[in-house]
This record gives structure tokens, C-alpha cells and sequence, in this order.
């Protein structure tokens, strides 16, 4: 008798589900926007960490010159004023750490203790609060009065009021009678001293503690209960590695917040920089064209859903969105090309480089140009993969899409250089001009063109209205470059 062959089921190829597959589209959207920030960043980073080891030297009309000197910089900087400066760095850091200890430990327990459930709760979480919110009124004004230690050093006398002064002595005798020990006394002094400074100081990491715990679920607490762990385990089982990563938040706005402090015991601190107006009138002025940019945006957009459905219904709609997201991942490579370059240029320009500068205009126009064509050819040939993944479930909208993406994609041709171009002369110094190539181009060409077009070519009229606006506005750039290419010498 044949002895039977046992047949074993090829396994079954793994689906993936929907939640996984919307991930993966998610990565790839995000990679070109990633790759255009890292591609252009990165080199700038390394740039400046050679100049850190470098002298540099500023020769008129050929820019800067530099010259490998290994760690000096970091020497003279270690060095400058006979180190006190360094010196005086780690010595406040160090003074500054026992009342960042104190604040958050403080700020701990007590958020805490007021987690737990007992009478009273509400009005005690409203009394510990209470000097925080009041410190930027009549509190403030005790809180910046000199200190019971300081207030005696300066006058032998602790004054407690308007009216009648108190002996320091006294206290200080009393205090130390009890304790035996004058240093410990000083300590205790000082303690309680501080102890309104401590109250103050912590108001805003209690609360960040306490929404923490109370996130946590009350379900782990008493299957805690249930398996007979004691109240300390539950705290360092439970509540703390819970809460564990508000710490670090509460860390660095604890340290920001004492070196912000006008008297915080150490020789550093935090102060307000002076107001300008012009800095901030001629910054302002020189981001208009970003402005622009986001406020034409909206305007256009209502304008597009309008006529798309006059002409397309809902089908234009759900098909101009999928534009809009595809084109996004296409113009990503372009604007992190704009802002990695725009230091450059405004370095080069700084400089007075100007065959530096020659160089970054020319190569960019090279380069955008260039990519333009073989953003058209890739868009030409991904139109129906890119559109299979949002509208893969509807065959007209799918076919219509398609085809909106196809005549779209001659947008690509131009919209880098002019991306490249407003965001050249914002680099320049120039928010005039770098606004102006993008109000035309993401407002002005473009209502134009959705408003006159469709009536010639329907609803393509429309898919070719941003590559119409791009055209006109690639016209105008160069018209700006030429006209200022005396001026800036690029």
C-alpha cells in the first residue's frame, strides 16, 4: 500500500490592511519634502562646523578667505577674559541646580498628593495655585522685594511690613538655640526663606504633573490593589515610569523659567532684547511674498471649486484635491531647494561675493529648469499609479483625474524657477520684488486664467490654468532678474 503524501497549504500571502497601506502612501508623500530639507541642510550644517575651525578673513570684491587653525576659535572663546566667562557658565549652572531639584520635587509631590480623592480636593488645588496666578499682580510686588537674608545683610533688620520692623537677630538667635549649629541654621534660614520663591516657581509644573497622573487609568491602580502592592510600589511601579517622560518637559521649563528670573541667585539670566521697529517692519516687508503665498492660496482655491462645479459637479472637486496633493509632493523637491539655497545667496551677497553669487543664480536656473523636464516626464508616467491611490475606486473619476494630471504637469516646467526666484531676492533683501513674483503668479495669473480659459477649453481650461499662471509669471522673473542683475551683480 502507497504510503500517502501529505500536501501542506502554501501559506497565505499577508494582506496588508488599509491603516498600514495609508501609512506607507504617507511615508512616501513626506520622503521628497524630507530628502529636499536633509539634501540641502546638511551640507550648510557641515559647512559651518569647518568654519568653526577655520579663520576667516573678509577680502574686498573676492569674498572671504579661510584658513584651518584647528580649535582656536573654541580656545579663545574658553579663554576670553582669563576664563571667566566659562567659569562663571558652569558656576551658575551648578549654583541654579539645587532649586530646579527642589522646584520639580516639590512640584511632584504635591501633584501627588492632591491627585488623591479626599474632601476637599478642589479648593486645595485652588489655594496652592493661588500665588502663582497672583504673582504677576500684588504678590509680584513682595516677590520682588529684597529677601529676609539679603533684607539683613544690607540693614542688621528683617523689615515684615510698612510699619514696624522685626530683629533678625532674634531669629536667627532663636534658630540657632535650637539647632546647635549655625551652619544648619543658615540652611534652614534660607530654606524658608525660599519657600515662597519655591511655591511660585513650581504652579505650572504641578499642573503639568498633575494632568499626567490623572491620565493615568484609576483600572491600573486597583489591579495594583488587587495583587496586595503597598503604596510606595504603586508610586514607582505605576505613577512614575507613567510620568516619567513630563519630566524632561518640566526639566527644561524649570531651567528656562529660573534663568528668565530677575534675582535668581546666579550671575546669569535670561533678559529681553531691545525693541526695533526697522528690523521688524523690513522683516515683515521681506516675508510678504510667503504671505502672499498661503493668503492667494485660499482665494484661488474658492475660485477653483467654484467653477469646477459648474463644469465637473463633485467628480472636479475630489479631482482638483487629488492635484492638490500630488502637486504638493512635486513642488516639495522645489521648495527645499528655495530655502536650502536662500542662506547661501544671502551670505554670498553679505559678502560681496559676487562671482559666488553669478554662480548660485546661474547653476539654480540650470538646475530647476532642468528638473522641470523631468518632473513633466515622471509625472506623464506616475499620473494613473497616483491617482489609483486616491480615486482607484470610481473608473470615471479615476479616468478623469488622469487626465486632469496630465495637463497639469506642464506645471512643473516653470514653477521651480519661479519658486527659485522669489525666494532668490527674498535672500536679496528684496521683499518688494520677491512678493510681487508671487502675488502674479499665485493670484493674479492664475484668477485670470480660471476665470478666461474655461471659456475657450472647458474644463481643461481649468487643469491648464496654473501652468498658464506659471508661464506668465517665469515671463515676469526673468524681467526682475534682468532689470536687477546690476544691483545685486549676480
Amino acid at each position: 500500500m502507497a504510503t500517502p503524501v501529505r500536501i501542506e497549504k502554501m501559506p497565505k500571502r499577508q494582506k496588508y490592511s488599509l491603516e498600514k497601506k495609508m501609512s506607507y502612501y504617507g511615508y512616501i508623500f513626506t520622503a521628497p519634502i524630507i530628502l529636499g530639507f536633509l539634501l540641502m541642510y546638511i551640507p550648510v550644517i557641515i559647512q559651518s562646523v569647518i568654519y568653526s575651525f577655520s579663520k576667516i578673513s573678509y577680502i574686498a570684491g573676492a569674498g572671504m578667505s579661510t584658513e584651518f587653525i584647528g580649535w582656536g576659535n573654541y580656545q579663545e572663546v574658553i579663554q576670553a577674559d582669563d576664563g571667566k566667562f566659562v567659569s562663571t557658565v558652569i558656576s551658575s549652572t551648578l549654583g541654579l541646580l539645587p532649586n530646579i531639584l527642589v522646584v520639580l520635587i516639590f512640584a511632584f509631590f504635591i501633584a501627588t498628593v492632591l491627585n488623591q480623592n479626599f474632601k476637599g480636593r478642589t479648593p486645595a488645588r485652588v489655594i496652592f495655585f493661588i500665588p502663582v496666578i497672583m504673582s504677576s499682580g500684588v504678590i509680584a510686588y513682595f516677590d520682588n522685594r529684597q529677601s529676609m537674608v539679603d533684607t539683613y545683610t544690607s540693614q542688621g533688620k528683617l523689615d515684615v511690613s510698612a510699619s514696624s520692623n522685626f530683629d533678625y537677630s532674634t531669629l536667627r538667635s532663636v534658630v540657632s538655640g535650637a539647632l546647635n549649629n549655625e551652619t544648619l541654621s543658615n540652611i534652614v534660614l534660607n530654606a524658608v526663606d525660599g519657600i515662597y520663591s519655591v511655591i511660585t516657581s513650581s504652579g505650572v509644573q504641578f499642573l503639568v504633573f498633575l494632568s499626567g497622573l490623572q491620565s493615568i487609568s484609576v483600572n491600573m491602580y486597583e489591579a495594583a490593589k488587587v495583587e496586595g502592592a503597598t503604596g510606595w510600589e504603586t508610586f514607582w511601579k505605576i505613577s512614575f515610569p507613567m510620568i516619567s517622560p513630563l519630566i524632561l518637559v518640566n526639566l527644561l521649563y524649570t531651567v528656562i523659567d529660573l534663568f528668565l528670573k530677575k534675582d535668581n541667585g546666579s550671575k546669569l539670566r535670561i533678559v529681553k532684547t531691545p525693541m526695533e521697529l526697522r528690523p521688524i517692519i523690513q522683516a515683515c516687508s521681506n516675508g510678504a511674498s510667503e504671505l502672499m503665498t498661503n493668503i492667494s492660496s485660499s482665494i484661488v482655491s474658492m475660485l477653483y471649486n467654484h467653477q469646477l462645479i459648474s463644469l465637473a459637479g463633485q467628480n472636479g472637486i475630489s479631482a482638483y484635491g487629488v492635484l492638490m496633493y500630488v502637486q504638493f509632493v512635486f513642488a516639495a523637491i522645489y521648495i527645499g531647494y528655495a530655502i536650502g539655497t536662500a542662506p547661501i545667496v544671502g551670505y554670498n551677497y553679505g559678502a560681496q561675493n559676487h562671482a559666488e553669487l553669478h554662480n548660485m543664480r546661474k547653476k539654480s536656473t540650470i538646475l530647476t529648469l532642468s528638473a522641470g523636464v523631468v518632473m513633466v516626464g515622471l509625472a506623464q508616467l506616475l499620473a494613473a499609479p497616483l491617482a489609483h491611490i486616491f480615486v482607484g475606486y470610481d473608473k470615471e473619476l479615476f479616468d478623469m483625474t488622469v487626465h486632469a494630471f496630465r495637463l497639469f504637469s506642464f506645471t512643473f516646467l516653470f514653477s521651480g524657477f519661479n519658486i527659485f526666484t522669489s525666494s532668490f531676492f527674498t535672500a536679496l533683501n528684496n521683499g518688494a520684488i520677491s512678493a510681487a513674483v508671487s502675488f502674479l503668479r499665485t493670484l493674479v495669473f492664475q484668477l485670470a486664467a480660471v476665470l478666461i480659459l474655461p471659456v475657450f477649453f472647458d474644463l481643461d481650461g481649468i487643469w491648464i490654468s496654473v501652468a498658464f499662471a506659471e508661464v506668465c509669471a517665469f515671463v515676469i522673473s526673468l524681467i526682475f532678474l534682468a532689470a536687477k542683475k546690476k544691483k545685486y551683480n549676480y
